[in-house]
C-alpha cells in the first residue's frame, strides 16, 4: 500500500470530500476507521472495514470479533486522490486460495504487500465510478459481496463464484459501457470527477 510521494492539487478538498463520503460508511459498516498518517506531506487516506453492513450486524447481535475468524471480513481501502474517477485501492482476504478459481472469475490479484494485506480486489471499471455519489461506499460494497462468494466457493457451498461481474481488461471496459443500465443503480446520476 503505497500512501507516501503523493502530489495533492487541493489536499483540504480531498480530504473534506473523503470525510463526507466515510461519514455515510460509517453508517452502514460500523466497524470502519479512517486514518490519516501524520506525516510532513499530505498522504492519501485510508480505511479499516470489517464488510459486513449494519443491517446483519443488528439482525445477528453481532460484534465486530464475530466476523474476523478464519474467513475475515477485514478489507484495507486506500482512497487516492482521484477515487471520484479511478476508485479505491482494496485489498483483503490472505484465506483466498487462487488455485480453487476459474481465470474468468478470478476477480483478485498479487501484488508486492499480499502477506501483510491480503490480495487486490477488482472493484469495477473506471468507467463506472463517475455514477456512483459515494465510491468508497459502493467500492466497500462491492468488495463485501467479493468477499461472501470467496467465502462460499472456499467452503464449498459453491462451486463457481457467484458475482454480477465485468469480463476483464477491454472486454469488461465494453461490457459496461454497452450495456451500463445493468450494472448503474436506478437514479444514479453523473457524479463530479473531482473531489
Amino acid at each position: 500500500m503505497n500512501r507516501f510521494d503523493v502530489e495533492f492539487e487541493d489536499w483540504p478538498s480531498y480530504y473534506k470530500s473523503v470525510c463526507d463520503d466515510y461519514a455515510v460508511v460509517k453508517r452502514i459498516y460500523p466497524f470502519s476507521y479512517l486514518s490519516n498518517y501524520p506525516t510532513t506531506k499530505p498522504t492519501c487516506l485510508s480505511i479499516v472495514v470489517v464488510a459486513v453492513d449494519i443491517g446483519l450486524i443488528t439482525s445477528l447481535n453481532a460484534t465486530e470479533n464475530d466476523f474476523l475468524g478464519k474467513y475475515t471480513r477485514k478489507i484495507y481501502v486506500e482512497v487516492p486522490y482521484n477515487y471520484k474517477t479511478l476508485g479505491c485501492k482494496i485489498y483483503g482476504a490472505k484465506w483466498i486460495d487462487p488455485k480453487l478459481i476459474p481465470e474468468q472469475q478470478m476477480h483478485i490479484y498479487m501484488h508486492e504487500m499480499r502477506e501483510s494485506y491480503g490480495y487486490e480486489f477488482c472493484v469495477g471499471t473506471p468507467e463506472s465510478f463517475q455514477y456512483f455519489p459515494n465510491v468508497i461506499l459502493e467500492n466497500i460494497r462491492t468488495a463485501e459481496r467479493m468477499l461472501i462468494a470467496y467465502e462460499e466457493l472456499m467452503t464449498g457451498k459453491t462451486q463457481t463464484v457467484n458475482l454480477l461481474a465485468y469480463s476483464h481488461g477491454k472486454k469488461g471496459r465494453l461490457e459496461f459501457l454497452n450495456n451500463k443500465s445493468k450494472y448503474i443503480p436506478k437514479g444514479a446520476k453523473y457524479a463530479k470527477s473531482k473531489p
